[in-house]
């Protein structure tokens, strides 16, 4: 059972109070709550605690696993391991990888956060000592980061027992998941089922929010696509919630089980049904109505009238006719004598008029025509549709009708704010948390300032305006004209809505809904926010650089069109941008001064250039003012950077060294004589074994000279000798020359090519992996191997001819104007990238030692 009585509660309470007043020990109090409820995860914690206390280690670990499989969700049963299992030498990578589940959980909890402050989780941590100026948030999440990179070191096996625990934290992280990651939680099986199964309990005894709703009805739709009979107890309490989302899932899920384990169903629902509270019951009848050839024999229907008696008369009252229309719908005439049965045995359980009622019913039915039950429709939605949020429940569609609201003066057509299960006031046909919800509360309800302050009343009422005067019809033709063929993310909406807010000009309005805001209240409005609104209805989308970062405070920005530099309020970018960064965003007056609005479009460094002169020449080609053209061209701007990047990427032509077009080329051989072509190989200078003695590499230069270029490679591979490289020109000499030096030894079969089309191909086509691939070199090992080959190689690049620099090298580009201007853009793309580095903690190279080097300035 997940939703516990409230008899399971008082008596823990009382059981407290008595371990309070010395009436029971702690074993006994807690031993007493696990009696009552095995999946009592305090009191396993407690527990195991107690038992780590006395010396009993692996009553302890018992204790501590048997919590984390319980609540999945929470961080104490994982720190609770961790520490336990951190003495241990051997046990050691486990206790990490536990630890910083267990302080990735905890940064979700704000309020055990706020707990911590006078006796933090991070006993035994090593170096806790240097962190203790932070604060405790951020120590926990320095802490984490630490223990997430020593993964690399950890054990196949302990990866491989803690993926589930991890894929729940991902999970738990995220509200609307993509169908690759569905795929990967589907893959896990059984493996993480009663994780699952954890998350239900963790909603069902009130430890997660409203906020963990989206989740929760994730979870559902995922135990249904990977569990089995055995979960039909936990998917019933779910079905018969009032909560629409939740139940609608629930409901999925179920028949999702019932059509796949049809033969397992049976039993369990047959087991379970006499314990069931009434509304359960109702969920059985369903689903036996809908799965006809579940209860071919009528047993199941049976088995719902047993043990009514622990019903209330009310529930009774509502249930058995209900069942008795179920039985005799389902199975016809025949279902008439089973329905006279059930009423005999429950006949004394219902009131005389309830008697009535069903005699009556049973009557009326074996008079008339029985209903027959129509064939149910499958279900429109796949578990991708769940956890994607695009599912919409039964009620839901009844209340998201796609009628068309006439436009008047002041229409009240909708709630100024939906309700998070209110359709959205966007017309997508999707619930309000689901769709706008997130995006109106960072774009402040509408597209105004995202930054709190004085003018958060103003802000509200802009957002309730937008949903007021734009009908659905219009927001769908919004939403295309600004997305495009583009499927959206979640996090693009508050992009839309300011959009929406300021630039577009509604069909039926005839102008942007700022200046319609101000049309119809403009003579109301204080002057300071008049002002205010007339400013952000004049504002764009700009494309800028970043110049300098403050980080905790803001970014200063040059606006590429105007080459104005000047600094702009936003704590969030100013962690999220490094030096050099491209951006399309709208600036506007707030409280602080200049701050962002809306959701920034990044640019990437290598775009930047490439997208400012398509938009000048665009601008041309429409005859424009910069202002103008900006408000009118968003949506085709904003698409720009993307399509400027897929046109590079097909342009793209690679060369190696030697200046010849890139073509992975092979040439298979059989072999003739493998003692004379090994022979061959090794008499042959140029050649030399790799580390593993596989293959022969094919270097360019004599033996003994330092940075030798590999020109192909050989190798024996299942009877056949492959010769690989990266040239058609490398591949005929590389030909040649075995013909000369083992000829008689071979004889050639074919030659292969994989032309850079078809590479390209492959990038464009190949899914993301899930996880990142495990990398066995040690993490400070691998730092300190990539910190001495960027030393090594910005070294040597001042004086290295450069294509860039039109065959110059660095030193010699420094000594013209021309020259410094194409090196210092050149250093600009370096230093973005190494900042980038920096910030994602990876080895990197100061590039303003290459600057002070070579003379420039920024």
């Amino acid at each position: 059972m997940l939703f516990l009585p409230e008899s399971v509660y008082q008596s823990r309470r009382a059981l407290l109070k008595d371990l309070d007043r010395g009436k029971l020990t702690a074993e006994q109090a807690y031993q007493r709550m696990l009696e009552m409820e095995a999946t009592d995860h305090i009191a396993l914690v407690e527990l195991g605690r107690l038992r780590q206390l006395v010396g009993d280690r692996a009553g302890a670990e018992e204790c501590f696993w048997r919590a984390v499989q319980a609540q999945p969700w929470h961080w104490g049963p994982y720190l609770g391991l961790a520490q336990l299992l951190a003495d241990s030498s051997e046990q050691a990578p486990l206790s990490q990888g536990l630890a910083e589940l267990a302080f990735r959980k905890l940064l979700l909890d704000d309020e055990a956060l706020e707990n911590l402050s006078h006796e933090p989780p991070l006993r035994g941590f090593e170096g806790i000592e240097g962190l203790k100026d932070l604060s405790r948030a951020e120590q926990i999440e320095l802490a984490a980061e630490a223990l997430r990179r020593r993964r690399d070191l950890e054990p196949a096996a302990v990866t491989a027992r803690l993926r589930p625990h991890r894929l729940i934290h991902q999970l738990q992280e995220a509200a609307d998941i993509d169908a690759q990651f569905v795929d990967v939680l589907v893959q896990e099986g059984q493996a993480i089922v009663p994780l699952l199964v954890g998350v239900l309990r963790a909603w069902a005894q009130n430890y997660l929010t409203d906020d963990d709703e989206c989740t929760v009805e994730n979870v559902l739709a995922l135990l249904g696509e990977i569990g089995d009979a055995a979960a039909i107890p936990c998917l019933l309490e779910f079905a018969a919630l009032d909560n629409v989302d939740l139940s609608g899932a629930a409901s999925w899920a179920l028949d999702r089980i019932i059509e796949s384990h049809s033969d397992q169903a049976a039993p369990v629902i047959g087991d379970i049904a006499p314990g069931l509270a009434v509304p359960e019951r109702i969920a059985v009848v369903e689903k036996l109505l809908r799965h006809r050839r579940l209860d071919a024999s009528g047993e199941l229907f049976m088995r719902l009238s047993e043990n009514l008696s622990v019903c209330s008369n009310e529930d009774r009252e509502r249930f058995v006719p209900l069942l008795l229309m179920a039985i005799i719908t389902a199975r016809g005439r025949p279902g008439l004598e089973l329905a006279r049965a059930t009423l005999r045995r429950t006949s004394d359980l219902l009131s005389r008029k309830g008697r009535a009622l069903c005699e009556d019913l049973i009557a009326d039915l074996g008079a008339g025509s029985i209903p027959v039950p129509p064939s149910p429709e499958p279900s429109p939605w796949t578990v991708y549709d769940i956890c994607a949020g695009n599912a919409v429940w039964e009620d839901d569609e009844e209340e998201s009708g796609d009628e068309e609201d006439d436009f008047s003066p002041e229409p009240a057509r909708r709630k100024h704010t939906p309700g998070r299960n209110d359709p959205c006031w966007c017309g997508s046909g999707r619930k309000y948390k689901k769709c706008h919800l997130e995006a109106d509360q960072q774009a402040g309800n509408g597209g105004a300032p995202a930054a709190r302050g004085d003018f958060d009343g103003l802000r509200r009422r802009l957002g309730d305006f937008l949903a007021q005067v734009v009908p659905r019809s219009d927001s769908r033709l919004a939403m295309e004209e600004f997305f495009g063929d583009d499927q959206p993310e979640e996090q693009e909406t508050a992009s839309l809505i300011d959009w929406m807010m300021h630039d577009w000009i509604s069909p039926r309005l005839g102008r942007t809904v700022m200046q319609e805001y101000l049309r119809r209240h403009g003579s109301s409005l204080p002057a300071r926010e008049h002002a205010l609104v007339e400013a952000w209805s004049r504002s764009f989308v700009g494309l800028y650089e970043v110049q300098e970062v403050r980080v905790g405070s803001g970014i200063e920005v040059k606006d590429l069109v105007s080459d104005k530099v000047f600094f702009v309020h936003d704590v969030s970018l100013s962690k999220q941008l490094v030096r050099w960064d491209g951006l399309l965003a709208r600036v506007v007056e707030g409280e602080r001064g200049l701050e962002f609005t809306g959701v920034g479009v990044t640019v990437p460094r290598q775009q930047l250039e490439p997208l400012r002169e398509w938009m000048e020449e665009d601008r041309r080609r429409v005859g424009l003012p910069w202002p103008d053209y900006l408000k009118r061209n968003l949506p085709r701007i904003r698409r720009q950077p993307s399509q400027l990047s897929a046109e590079w990427f097909e342009s793209l032509q690679l060369c190696n060294t030697d200046g010849e077009e890139l073509l992975f080329s092979k040439a298979v051989y059989s072999v003739l004589d493998e003692e004379a072509l090994i022979s061959a190989l090794n008499g042959w200078p140029e050649l030399s074994k790799d580390e593993e003695g596989e293959r022969h590499n094919w270097l360019k230069g004599p033996p003994g000279e330092d940075g030798r270029t590999v020109l192909g490679s050989f190798r024996i591979e299942r009877g056949e000798f492959v010769f690989e490289c990266n040239s058609k020109a490398r591949l005929e000499r590389g030909k040649a020359e075995l013909a000369a030096r083992a000829g008689a030894a071979l004889r050639h079969l074919r030659d292969e090519f994989t032309t850079q089309n078809e590479m390209k191909r492959r990038v464009r086509e190949k899914p993301p992996a899930a996880e990142s691939t495990k990398d066995e070199i040690p993490a400070e090992v691998r730092h300190a191997l990539i910190t001495e080959a960027l030393e090594q190689h910005f070294a040597k690049w001042p004086d290295t001819a450069l294509p860039a620099l039109d065959g110059e090298t660095p030193r010699q580009a420094a000594k013209t104007a021309a020259g410094r201007r194409k090196l210092s853009a050149l250093l600009r793309d370096f230093e973005n990238a190494e900042e980038h580095k920096r910030r994602a903690g990876e080895p990197h190279y100061d590039v303003s030692r290459l600057r002070a080097q070579l003379g420039l300035k920024e």
